[in-house]
């Protein structure tokens, strides 16, 4: 089975979680006074650059400013936040990553038996809705919603939130510190049940998630108990490896600057006794074992890709080859 991070939708245009939050943000403030496309953007990337606003804090902050709206409020918010989740996206932009997802649905449910996806938006329901091969599927964001043994789950653990259609109360949505509480408090919350059980008795790609989430790291461990496996790595992660001209241009910067210091330290051209080159690829390493590590400890072997567009290979790769 699949498990879905930010990074799948990412790839397709739409923004992460502190950008979305930040979009609402400037959203709510510009309400009363027109504001162009391009210049929200700019606003945007300003207030983010020089304030870096904590996106635990603006998702509180604009929980209680619906709420006060009572009757209206949700239904507000919901409209609100579909509108910033998806204000850049075009079909156009979908990327070959999806393409491939939809591709391991169509193969069938011997070989994908479901998605969980920390996604709100519906990417992966309207690319497999287009496929040549129309694969049965059907989204699931509540414990009341069954599905067929022959219909393919795509769990919205975190809420689903469409781009087209009614918003109603059902499309409650995971967002911010009090909806995310909840859910870490109540071991027989749906989604928890859901998580932990395909983290027990499947074998889960992780794609476009960093293994951050602290409820996903408690189910993961959970699951990990429950499996007594001991010492086996069931799952897997990819993961793109970190970028050396990024780490390089960044080890420059701090070596030129000092950091956040003046001084002496402005004059250094090694670090360690290593050129600034051969230390990037040193210290990447290091986090790499790390990352393997930390992944392991949860029963996840890590697959390291070196670009993106590596993921949508990875998974063509587990469709069953035509006879």
């Amino acid at each position: 089975m699949l498990v879905l991070g930010a990074g799948v939708s990412m790839a397709s245009g739409l923004p992460d979680w502190a950008t979305l939050l930040q979009r609402l943000l400037l959203q709510i403030d510009n309400a009363n006074r027109e504001v162009a496309p391009g210049e929200a953007t700019t606003l945007q990337r300003i207030f983010e650059d020089i304030f870096k606003p904590s996106p635990l804090v603006t998702a509180r902050h604009l929980a209680h400013h619906f709420q006060e709206r009572r009757k209206t409020g949700e239904i507000e918010f919901l409209r609100a936040l579909r509108g910033a989740l998806y204000t850049d996206y075009s079909s156009a932009s979908d990327s070959p990553l999806l393409e491939a997802i939809a591709g391991l649905a169509a193969a069938g449910r011997g070989v994908l038996s479901a998605i969980v996806t920390y996604n709100y938006d519906d990417l992966v329901e309207r690319r497999l809705a287009n496929h040549p091969k129309r694969p049965r599927f059907r989204s699931v964001a509540g414990r009341d919603i069954s599905v067929p043994h022959d219909v393919l789950p795509i769990y919205h653990v975190h809420g689903f939130l469409p781009q087209h259609g009614r918003l109603t109360s059902r499309n409650h949505l995971v967002l911010s510190e009090r909806y995310y509480h909840a859910r870490y408090s109540e071991p027989y919350d749906w989604s928890n049940l859901v998580q932990v059980t395909c983290f027990t008795q499947k074998r889960c790609l992780f794609i476009g998630t960093s293994l951050r989430d602290p409820n996903q790291r408690r189910l993961l461990d959970m699951a990990r108990g429950y499996r007594n496996d001991r010492g086996q790595h069931p799952h897997v992660i990819l993961r793109r490896r970190y970028d050396p001209k990024t780490l390089l241009s960044r080890v420059e910067e701090i070596l030129k600057t000092g950091g956040e210091s003046k001084g002496p330290s402005s004059k250094r051209t090694s670090v360690g006794g290593w050129t600034p080159a051969l230390a990037v690829l040193r210290l990447a390493r290091m986090m790499e074992r790390f990352d393997e590590a930390d992944g392991r400890s949860f029963g996840v072997n890590t697959w390291w890709v070196d670009r993106h567009t590596d993921y949508a290979d990875g998974i063509r790769k587990l469709v069953p080859a035509r006879n």
